[in-house]
């Protein structure tokens, strides 16, 4: 929920669409659990200002109701925000993960390559069961997504881990990608 309210807080940003989605086995054909609308406030036009965060908090409850998944298609993942983000209005694109970075694909599936370009990613990663027996699969799993992300193309990276969240760096991060 600290990331909905870090994005909602990016007023310059209006209007803005949160789609949210789980990353699972087909991650290229899933539908968002969630599909967040902020409108840009004017002087003129009557919007109801608690409707997003009655969204987030409805987003929040699906994402806690949803199963875990036994496989995980990042490079899906990756791909279906890059294909949902598209458009050609001017306007900040991006992307937030929270992962372990461990991509575990199905048997039979073969990896998506994205094109990220214009996009800007911002990725959380978390302390698993496996990397806590093995500290060191932290730093090579950010450096090896950290290279992927940059060689397909995205406009700004950020990988860091998750207990360091803070929602104004997060704010700052997408201001500073709007500029580049």
């Amino acid at each position: 929920m600290p990331m909905f309210f870090a994005i909602k807080g990016l007023d310059e940003l209006t209007p803005e669409r949160h789609r949210v989605a789980t990353i699972g086995a087909m991650s290229l054909h899933r539908e968002p659990l969630c599909d967040i609308y902020v409108a840009q406030r004017n002087l003129f036009t009557m919007t109801d200002t608690m409707a997003p965060v009655r969204a987030m908090g409805a987003c929040l409850d699906s994402l806690r109701a949803a199963p875990a998944e036994p496989y995980t298609d990042i490079n899906g993942a990756l791909l279906y925000a890059a294909l949902s983000l598209r458009g050609d209005r001017p306007a900040v694109r991006g992307a937030i993960l929270v992962t372990d970075l461990d991509e575990d694909r199905a048997p039979g599936t073969t990896p998506a390559t994205p094109d990220l370009h214009g996009l800007c990613i911002d990725a959380y990663m978390l302390v698993t069961t496996e990397t806590a027996m093995n500290p060191a699969l932290l730093q090579t799993r950010q450096v090896e997504w950290e290279r992927r992300l940059t060689m397909w193309g995205a406009r700004k990276v950020r990988i860091q881990n998750a207990l360091s969240f803070d929602a104004g760096d997060l704010q700052r991060f997408f201001r500073t990608c709007e500029g580049q």
